[in-house]
């Protein structure tokens, strides 16, 4: 879309995206579906170009990941990071993570000395994969880890071309 930047409050609809701008610039982030059919949804950041000058100004789209600033990141040389002591509130363990084709996730739940709590080791988890904003861990197919509940435990994640942008205890 090309426009004119000659007022100073411009109003933008484009069907389920409505959002004003300020002199071209647009304010703040909208959350959208992706472009793409099986993305998770994303942050979009409107912007106008060359609104200070003569020429006709256009609109471009920025998008930037859920929770998605910054990573836990494994290339195909696989990897492991141990968490700080957490004390486990909930009853499953969701996991915001991308990999790729060939990627994969699993998760392995230890006490505070660092030993393996039977059921939760990474040989039990099901394999994570694929990009998701929301996917619950799982040992032998099941989610639930409410026997955990109020004590601290250490987190081992095992990536292989994989990110891991947040996690959440979900009740």
């Amino acid at each position: 879309m090309k426009f004119k930047t000659g007022s100073i409050l411009l109003f933008h609809d484009f069907g389920n995206i409505s959002f004003f701008t300020v002199g071209g610039i647009a304010w703040g982030l909208i959350e959208t579906d992706s472009l793409n059919d099986d993305s998770p949804r994303e942050l979009s950041i409107w912007s106008v170009e060359s609104y200070q000058t003569d020429n006709d100004s256009r609109l471009r789209r920025y998008t930037l990941r859920i929770d998605g600033f910054c990573s836990l990141h494994a290339e195909s040389m696989a990897g492991e990071v141990v968490s700080k002591p957490l004390v486990f509130e909930g009853k499953e363990l969701s996991l915001n993570a991308s990999t790729s084709a060939a990627g994969t996730i699993r998760v392995e739940v230890c006490d505070d000395q660092g030993k393996v709590i039977p059921g939760f080791s990474a040989e039990d988890c099901d394999l994570i994969y694929g990009d998701s904003l929301d996917r619950r861990v799982s040992w032998k197919g099941n989610t639930d880890m409410e026997s955990l509940a109020g004590q601290p435990v250490l987190l081992r994640f095992f990536l292989k071309e994989a990110d891991i942008y947040s996690l959440q205890w979900c009740k």
